[in-house]
């Protein structure tokens, strides 16, 4: 589960390689598939919209 500092969106990686994203009071608000390569994520949303991005700890 990734969530941002103020916990307006939650992103649920599963084990099934997919994804499930909540914002604000929206639950899948976004579904989509996900592969993690180490610290990297690549995101292809259920409506063909795709994003990748780097994990990193804050702080």
């Amino acid at each position: 589960m990734r969530v941002t500092a103020d916990g307006h969106i939650r992103q649920e990686l599963r084990a099934d390689g997919r994804h499930d994203e909540a914002r604000g009071n929206c639950r899948s608000a976004c579904t989509g598939c996900c592969t993690v390569t180490g610290n990297h994520l690549d995101h292809v949303h259920d409506t063909g919209f795709t994003d990748t991005g780097d994990l990193r700890t804050s702080g």
